[in-house]
């Protein structure tokens, strides 16, 4: 399966930590016979547009990315 995320993909949770954030990338879910599924690609956070909601405090999202397992 591939994936394409375009400009306007959002994760979003509406309670405590509230949270924002816009996602853009490709990846591939790979499941071979007999083995664990496996994720490859890159998704990244579109800079300057999602924030975090603590303790009644707003943190901009300034940059992400997701590392592989072991990194």
């Amino acid at each position: 399966l591939s994936v394409t995320l375009d400009h306007n993909n959002w994760v979003r949770q509406r309670s405590a930590p509230r949270v924002a954030i816009p996602l853009t990338g490709t990846f591939r879910f790979l499941k071979p016979p007999h083995t664990e599924p496996r994720l490859t690609g890159r998704v990244e956070i579109v800079p300057n547009r999602g924030y975090v909601e603590q303790f009644a405090r707003s943190f901009d999202i300034v940059t992400g990315e997701k590392l592989p397992r072991g990194r």
